[in-house]
């Protein structure tokens, strides 16, 4: 009976999988932009204090400071543009409707129906950034009591 079950189930998703693949063949562009504080990367703000954390049943002060710094950037700029751009290029070409090579009329952005140009982008992100990180164990005065600071300096530039 489980056979049957989970022959049919795998069936049922590989046809589910096949329709879906072959939907929306000619969609481009799949922009999104969600904002995250470049602090909140655990990895890093544990990075080599992991086991000074949490002592469990030391009843003693104890702790640990992190200064640790980054640097990123990014590389496939060409990629990015294609990514933002909803005709798959790093460029979009403005010109008057139905003439060949035209992704955009400029009609659509409130500009003269003559006008003619194109848009290039080249987007580079830099960040730097110093993470500096506190826990103090206070278990001398109340056993699992413990105070913990973060505090990142950042710097970006986008171009």
């Amino acid at each position: 009976m489980n056979k049957k079950v989970l022959i049919l189930l795998f069936a049922y998703i590989s046809i589910l999988t096949a329709s879906d693949q072959h939907r929306d063949l000619d969609t481009v562009g799949v922009s999104f932009f969600k904002q995250r504080s470049q602090g909140s990367n655990t990895a890093r703000r544990d990075m080599g204090i992991t086991e000074y954390l949490y002592l469990f049943n030391t009843c003693k002060f104890n702790g640990a400071f992190a200064i640790i710094p980054e640097y990123t950037r990014s590389f496939s700029t060409d990629e990015i543009a294609k990514f933002l751009f909803f005709n798959g290029k790093s460029s979009m070409q403005f010109a008057a409707s139905g003439e060949p090579g035209t992704d955009v009329a400029p009609i659509n952005f409130l500009l003269n129906q003559d006008f003619e140009g194109v848009i290039k982008a080249n987007p580079r992100v830099q960040n730097g950034l110093v993470d500096f990180n506190l826990y103090l164990g206070l278990d001398y005065w109340l056993q699992g009591l413990y105070v913990q600071a973060h505090a990142p300096l950042c710097w970006t530039k986008w171009i």
